[in-house]
């Protein structure tokens, strides 16, 4: 079975919830940040955990976001609850104000509370109200439908960069954004196991909004056997090391990790061309000059030979692009899908 197959993430089922809990709550560390700055608007603000209290509720502890929040709105600081919610159920504003209740009983302080809604439609029975002749309560209900991707592709946050997928699109096709979304993991990360888990994430995004298909078909052909081996055996690696042995360790992997992020993007641009994208929006796509991307596509004419000299397997990637006179990116890639055609293509 290939690679990707046996990390497909699983059709939708009732105990899918559990595993974006666990998405939402290992990235929001790095979330955070975008949420409170791109969808909130704060600004200038300091985040504090809670003072300890003698008894914490059941409830108060499962809850996703919980912090003490001090700007110039609240000097000496509020609470800010935050929820991350998947399914449309009147019964969640109940479950707010309940929430709120505890909290103001328990820390005699303002509660702050915003529900962020992850799904293709927004929320109909979610009214983020509760109103009777006797009590009024609200609080702020956030459709990540109403948001701008860009507001999360446009951060250096691999885990913000994969939510884009579940914003407003725009109007941009669905296999665009998703190649805008892949390229920008690449570049911030590189080819590496932190890709690999962003990957894997988006895939399971993509099921929330009915996207799980293009996404298959975007990354299939980037899930391969040798994934994780060829970082450590990457060249520009393994050249940046030995370097910083020599110049010290920090100059020599700060090298090699700019080589290597330029080998990716050379990579990312062969993909993109060989989908069939044109060369404007690669460059779009990719933030890459449109000078590389031509070059890329005129050096992408030399496969045929490139895949001989890959056959008789005498040579690295190096020696073969100098000797073509290509960039070592379009070997690698070159190498890469004689992999995914079964060809063995290793020098």
């Amino acid at each position: 079975m290939a690679d990707y197959e046996k990390n497909k993430p699983p059709e939708r089922s009732s105990r899918t919830g559990n595993i974006y809990d666990r998405i939402f709550k290992e990235n929001l560390g790095a979330m955070l940040p975008v949420l409170l700055e791109k969808i909130l608007g704060l600004k200038d603000y300091r985040l504090e955990n809670l003072p300890q209290i003698r008894q914490q509720s059941t409830t108060e502890r499962e809850l996703d976001f919980l912090r003490l929040i001090c700007d110039e709105v609240s000097p000496g600081g509020r609470i800010l609850h935050g929820e991350f919610q998947l399914k449309d159920v009147a019964d969640l504003d109940y479950r707010m104000l309940e929430y709120a209740v505890l909290l103001m009983r328990n820390y005699r302080m303002e509660v702050e509370q915003h529900v962020f809604f992850f799904s293709k439609k927004p929320p109909k029975r979610i009214k983020a109200l509760v109103e009777n002749r006797f009590i009024q309560f609200s609080y702020h209900l956030h459709y990540i439908g109403d948001i701008s991707y860009r507001h999360f592709l446009d951060t250096n946050v691999p885990e913000a960069v994969i939510m884009s997928i579940l914003a407003n699109h725009q109007g941009l096709p669905a296999q665009k954004l998703i190649a805008m979304i892949i390229a920008k993991l690449f570049q911030l990360e590189g080819d590496t196991l932190a890709t690999r888990k962003h990957l894997r994430q988006l895939h399971q995004f993509s099921y929330l909004c009915n996207l799980h298909e293009e996404t298959y078909k975007m990354t299939a052909d980037m899930y391969t056997k040798d994934f994780i081996e060829k970082i450590k055996d990457d060249p520009f690696y393994r050249e940046g090391l030995e370097e910083g042995i020599q110049k010290g360790l920090e100059e020599g992997l700060e090298r090699g990790l700019q080589k290597g992020q330029e080998k990716q993007a050379v990579i990312t641009i062969c993909h993109l061309l060989s989908k069939g994208f044109d060369e404007q929006s690669v460059v779009e796509i990719t933030f890459s000059p449109l000078e590389l991307v031509k070059e890329v596509r005129a050096q992408l004419e030399k496969k045929p030979r490139i895949e001989a000299a890959l056959r008789e397997g005498q040579h690295d990637d190096e020696t073969i692009a100098e000797s073509l006179g290509v960039h070592q990116g379009v070997v690698a890639y070159v190498r890469r899908t004689m992999a995914m055609n079964g060809e063995n293509g290793r020098a």
